[in-house]
Parts: structure tokens; C-alpha cells; sequence
């Protein structure tokens, strides 16, 4: 029990380093927020016995770290191969190719993908590790990976809200009046 309930503080810490990579626009640090959320990920599955998962997590941290430096398709061909060799000797039956084919969509969209294109790849690789965590009975895990796919549904509605030429609303596009006269102004009225 102890274990386990270690491995949901290290769940835990993963998901929230995945929150503060999704608050950052900066891709860079992004990635860099992903490859930190990945070695804690890799902690939480290795104290439930889910040795794909921590391979996995291993080979999406070193992604992450690479993808921050070269959008190369020679590295990405690489990672998708290591995922693959990593899935080979860590098998445990037939949950165990869910974590490996996340690894090839994840590591085709962060090194090919842009937009709405990455984010409905990353809601598959969701699908496969919400699969996997379920059959593992990591908590933690489904939440995060439901979350992800939320804001990933979100970001796509808004893309596509934006795309029909509705301008997005923004903090500059609310009328000051909505922001109850606490001190601030319109700048767009400002002269300067």
C-alpha cells in the first residue's frame, strides 16, 4: 500500500510539472517541463511494475531534451525505433504495445507536427495511455491524461473557432468596464 501510494505522489508531481509545461507558450520551455514530467512518470510506473511505461518515459524525456535542440528526422526516427526495442524487451502482454505505439505518435507530432495536427495526434497518445494506466490502476495517470486531452479538445475548438474568422478574445478585446475599474486602462486609446 505504501508503494502505491508513492507512486501517486510521484503521478502526483508529474502532473503538475505537465500543468506548468501546458502554462508556458514558450515551446522550449514546454519541452523542457515534459522532459522533467517524464522522468517522474517514469518513478511512478516503476513503483506500480509497469516496465514499458518506464522505458517509455525514459525515451520521451530524452525526446523532449532532443526536440528542444533539432527538429531532425533522423532523431526522430531514433526515439520511434528505442520506444520500439524498449517495448521489445520490457513486454508483458498485450497492454504493454499501448505505451509503445503513444511513443511513435508522440514522437512523430513533436518532431513533424504544428497546431491542430500535433494536438489531435497527442489525443490518441492520450487514448493509448489512459488504456494503459487503467489496466495498471494508476489514478494519477488517468487524470493527468484526461486532462491533457481536455485542454488538447480545447485548444482545437478554439483553433477552429478562430479559423471561421472570429477574433479570439483576448484581455485587450474585453471592454475595460468588465474589468470592474480596477485601475486599469485602455491602452488602445492611450495616446502615446
Amino acid at each position: 500500500m505504501t508503494l502505491y501510494l508513492l507512486s501517486q505522489l510521484f503521478g502526483a508531481a508529474s502532473f503538475a510539472y505537465g500543468i506548468y509545461g501546458f502554462l508556458h507558450p514558450a515551446d522550449r520551455n514546454f519541452r523542457t517541463a515534459f522532459a522533467i514530467s517524464s522522468v517522474l512518470m517514469a518513478a511512478h510506473y516503476a513503483l506500480l511494475g509497469a516496465w514499458v511505461g518506464v522505458a517509455i518515459c525514459f525515451v520521451a524525456a530524452g525526446r523532449y531534451w532532443v526536440a528542444n535542440k533539432t527538429q531532425s528526422t533522423w532523431w526522430m526516427t531514433f526515439f520511434m525505433v528505442l520506444g520500439m526495442l524498449c517495448g521489445h524487451f520490457t513486454y508483458l502482454g498485450p497492454q504493454s504495445t499501448l505505451p509503445v505505439l503513444a511513443n511513435i505518435m508522440a514522437t512523430y507530432a513533436v518532431f513533424q507536427l504544428r497546431g491542430v495536427q500535433l494536438r489531435a495526434v497527442m489525443l490518441l497518445v492520450s487514448a493509448c495511455w489512459i488504456t494503459y494506466n487503467v489496466s495498471h490502476g494508476s489514478l494519477v495517470g488517468i487524470s493527468q491524461e484526461a486532462f491533457y486531452s481536455a485542454i488538447n479538445i480545447y485548444t482545437i475548438a478554439a483553433a477552429f473557432h478562430s479559423r471561421k474568422g472570429r477574433k479570439p478574445i483576448t484581455a485587450h478585446s474585453v471592454p475595460m468596464v468588465a474589468h470592474s475599474g480596477l485601475g486599469l486602462r485602455d491602452r488602445r486609446r492611450t495616446k502615446r
